[in-house]
């Protein structure tokens, strides 16, 4: 006997029941893919021993096989549903769908509250008499008791269906939309762009999805906006990875009069229907998180590794799930796609850069390279490339003068340094004693002061130098940005560039500059400053290489030997 097969959906879960064989393999095999190369010792993990990892001892280069569709009990992720429903259409394979979630009442505009569940209905029921006493006793006890209304809860025959307050709601229920009034009432400077009010529409509709919106076209106002359209009543953890965003986001919300939310870190621990909380601090709130309804992440890219899946392993009650970003995706790393889309769904709308740019939104920006040719060095086989960059760039006199020199060179405006380690910002912070220097171990309260000088000074030029807390979530209104981390991924360098695009009543253009590794110094470094600069062309940005800032020294040599690493 055949059995119809059907997909059991719920909110972190799906399952493919009764599907034939070929067609669980043909699944499995489309969301099957390669994760790029990882570091791996010979024994399969790699080694924590920080000698060997300089060494390069036991270790070698591999790649795992992940898998997305379990073939054998056809389990997938949710958010994967789409694609997996997209395959069965090209196979022609006619499916039912069993949905146990329990969608959010707040959603639509035409919900009916007074509908119930029927498993739960008042009756008339007298509570039991109270027994009788001996026959000896001269007090008569039967006398007459009031019936009283009590909650009781009918029996479900064991073939009864389910039953969700949505299946009870009328066929026709309506999306809530908004427009671009949602908050006139509340602060008439407020007034939505079309792609804002498409985006939340686009939530509200879809209730789950990636929110692709370029930096500086205001992904936390796009964020602010939904949870204004469902009320702030409705159970919400807002997560992300720097505290920096839980200002941010805490100040909007508050700002625009939607709600006070509660805030979770190493700063705070308050709690409340609405909640920010850094990833590093789910853990402290696992039940809050257990009842929230609505899940919202902030930065998504960030959010690809096992602790980011563990902390959304608690969010089994959470129905609608969104993730924002500016550039949420990887070209060429299908599993940290499919690791975003597994918990929040496809993308829902992509909001570029240019776009925000012919708009009017965004600031024109010019990308300035200067080349950098000193010091020439040469490595000894075995080095890994975390010491080489370290030396060549972090411990780069050379590279470190030019910037001292470029920044001197620049007669006023708001101007942001990026660094990657710690020793490259105290080693600039030296060359330039007038700058601010921020990381990750400093206050809250400091890194909003310098945030608000890179936002407001008009008068005085202000320099200041950030570590990697600075690449994503901070809101500024600089005039120079200055990319002394280096780096390589397109999405990452998209990013950095994304500090400086937002616009100010005294600035209506970025000025980007960054640093053209040759050949002579590092290979490797040419190739990441080489991949730098195409992603800002593709972009379609003006790109120049700009003359050398000091004339360099091409005799200076330096040999990175490895007794001299220990």
């Amino acid at each position: 006997m055949n059995k119809t097969p059907f997909i059991k959906i719920t909110n972190t879960f799906s399952w493919l029941k009764n599907g034939d064989t070929q067609v669980l393999k043909f699944l499995n095999s489309k969301l099957k893919f390669q994760k790029p190369k990882m570091l791996f010792a010979l024994r399969g993990i790699m080694k924590k021993n920080k000698d060997e990892k300089k060494s390069g001892k036991n270790l070698h280069y591999s790649s795992v096989e992940i898998s997305f569709f379990n073939s054998g009990s056809g389990r997938f992720a949710t958010g994967l549903l789409p694609i997996v429903s997209s395959h069965l259409k090209d196979l022609n394979y006619n499916i039912e769908r069993i949905d146990e979630r329990d969608p959010i009442p707040q959603l639509y505009s035409n919900w009916d509250y007074s509908i119930k569940l029927p498993s739960q209905e008042i009756v008339e029921e007298p509570p039991k008499p109270s027994k009788k006493k001996s026959t000896k006793s001269k007090l008569d006890t039967s006398t007459d008791i009031p019936t009283t209304t009590t909650k009781k809860t009918k029996k479900k025959k064991k073939d009864e269906e389910v039953e969700r307050l949505f299946d009870l709601q009328p066929n026709d229920l309506i999306p809530k939309q908004i427009d671009q009034n949602l908050f006139t009432e509340e602060n008439r400077k407020i007034k939505l762009h079309d792609f804002q009010v498409e985006s939340v529409n686009f939530a509200l509709s879809n209730h789950r999805g990636i929110i692709k919106c370029a930096t500086g076209g205001g992904k936390t106002l796009i964020l602010a906006s939904f949870i204004k359209a469902i009320g702030s009543g409705v159970p919400t953890v807002i997560l992300v990875t720097k505290r920096s965003l839980i200002t941010q986001i805490y100040k909007c919300l508050v700002d625009l009069n939607i709600c006070v939310p509660g805030r979770v870190s190493m700063d705070y621990f308050e709690l409340n229907t609405v909640t920010i909380c850094t990833l590093q601090s789910v853990k402290k709130i696992i039940d809050h998180c257990k009842e929230a309804k609505v899940l919202l992440v902030d930065e998504v890219h960030e959010f690809a590794s096992p602790t980011a899946k563990k902390a959304f392993s608690y969010f089994e009650n959470a129905y609608c799930r969104f993730g924002f970003s500016a550039t949420p995706f990887k070209l060429d790393d299908p599993v940290h796609n499919h690791t975003l889309t597994s918990t929040f769904g496809t993308l829902l709308c992509d909001v570029t850069t240019e776009q925000l740019t012919k708009k009017n939104i965004l600031s024109d920006a010019y990308i300035h390279f200067y080349p950098i040719n000193e010091p020439t060095i040469k490595i000894e086989k075995g080095i890994i490339y975390q010491d080489m960059e370290t030396i060549a760039v972090s411990e780069n006199e050379y590279l470190n003068r030019c910037i001292a020199k470029l920044v001197d060179s620049i007669p006023k405006g708001r101007i942001m340094i990026l660094v990657k380690r710690l020793s490259h910002g105290d080693a600039l912070s030296q060359l330039l004693p007038n700058a601010f220097w921020v990381k990750g171990n400093d206050s809250v309260e400091t890194r909003e002061y310098v945030i608000e000088k890179l936002r407001t000074a008009k008068e005085e030029k202000v320099v200041a130098i950030f570590s990697s807390i600075g690449y994503v979530g901070v809101d500024v209104r600089i005039h120079h940005l200055i990319n002394a981390s280096g780096g390589k991924d397109p999405n990452m360098t998209i990013q950095k560039l994304g500090r400086g695009l937002r616009k100010a009543d005294d600035k209506d253009r970025l000025d980007y500059h960054d640093f053209y590794f040759s050949e002579k110094v590092n290979k490797y470094l040419e190739d990441h400053s080489s991949a730098r600069l195409a992603v800002l062309k593709e972009e379609g940005h003006s790109v120049t290489m700009e003359p050398e800032i000091i004339q360099p020294d091409l005799s200076k040599k330096v040999s990175i030997k490895k007794k001299d690493l220990k």
